[in-house]
């Protein structure tokens, strides 16, 4: 038992998050978990672990945009109030500045939600080691049972 807890803080949140940011496995660190470009490699080529069974909803479209905004925010200020280019400089500027953020950006912040999530999942686990774990089991909501149930009748 102490040896599966030695493990499990073997990887810690920050560890994880800096490993789904470089867009690898967050388990093992070595293995590509996104392929080209917002694909979930699953699973891991190195480690083997299921990484596609998570749901991110859009998360990483929104803390994109979190980190995009107030950067280019902060370069229309500077271009416009210390610069002062012309009107189609500044928007040639700032629109490829934000397609540029945008793009670098998006992958990552996927790779670290993937990672965020991977980290949650394990840490719910090591406190009910009998668990198969969220999605594995095939009834990961709470209302699936019910379902079952009301397609029998």
């Amino acid at each position: 038992m102490s040896d599966f807890i030695a493990k499990t803080d073997q990887n810690t949140l920050a560890r994880s998050l800096f490993r789904g940011w470089r867009r690898r496995c967050p388990k093992c660190g070595s293995g590509p978990a996104i392929m080209p470009f917002l694909t979930v490699r699953s699973p891991c080529s190195v480690c083997g672990e299921p990484l596609s069974i998570r749901r991110y909803g859009l998360f990483p479209v929104l803390f994109t945009l979190l980190l995009v905004a107030p950067i280019m925010g902060l370069a229309i200020y500077v271009l416009h109030y210390k610069l002062r280019p012309d009107a189609l400089t500044l928007f040639s500027i700032l629109a490829v500045g934000c397609v540029a953020l945008t793009l670098y950006l998006l992958p990552r912040m996927k790779g670290a939600v993937l990672a965020f999530e991977w980290r949650q999942e394990n840490a719910m686990n090591a406190s009910d080691p009998g668990s198969k774990g969220h999605g594995q089991n095939g009834n990961s909501r709470r209302g699936d049972s019910d379902c079952a149930e009301r397609q029998s009748d």
